[in-house]
């Protein structure tokens, strides 16, 4: 299964927040999950980050998705890009944004932590015909994950 957490959409301030969420998917979150089945109707769960902060008059741009299930996305070479692949957005916005921005590297992995692992209420959302994906279990192993990195 691959686990990731990615930045959607960002303001210029955040552009060194984007880099230390890339590395912190690539050594926390994807290693982790590698090797990891929580049934077959899900291979992939990404947390897709919005780091723009709400300016006035501006409040209904930039508003994160409905949560989105593809079973399958092949680009225009013919590779497979995404299968099976569950997509959550979530945005950091007013005070969470300025606590992120802030943040020093210890500070800002929690917050990433704890706010990714609050996205996984959305996998509610993941689509009724899918049986065969312990819902329940992955949250608990990202949980898990999370609290051995003292993140949580």
């Amino acid at each position: 299964m691959l686990f990731q957490l990615k930045v959607y959409y960002l303001e210029t301030a955040m552009e060194k927040k984007k880099d230390f969420i890339e590395r912190f998917s690539s050594s926390i979150t994807e290693p982790a999950f590698k090797d990891c089945s929580f049934g077959k109707d899900v291979k992939e769960i990404a947390i897709s980050i919005i780091l723009i902060k709400t300016r006035p008059g501006f409040e209904k741009w930039d508003q994160p998705r409905r949560p989105r299930f593809t079973e399958l996305l092949i680009g225009r070479d013919g590779k497979i890009l995404w299968e099976k692949r569950f997509g959550i957005e979530i945005r950091f916005d007013g005070v969470l944004f300025d606590a992120f921005l802030a943040a020093e590297d210890d500070e800002a992995g929690k917050i990433l932590a704890r706010e990714s692992y609050r996205a996984l209420d959305q996998l509610d959302r993941l689509p009724k015909r899918l049986k065969d994906f312990d819902k329940e279990g992955f949250r608990a192993a990202v949980k898990d994950l999370f609290e051995r990195q003292g993140l949580m």
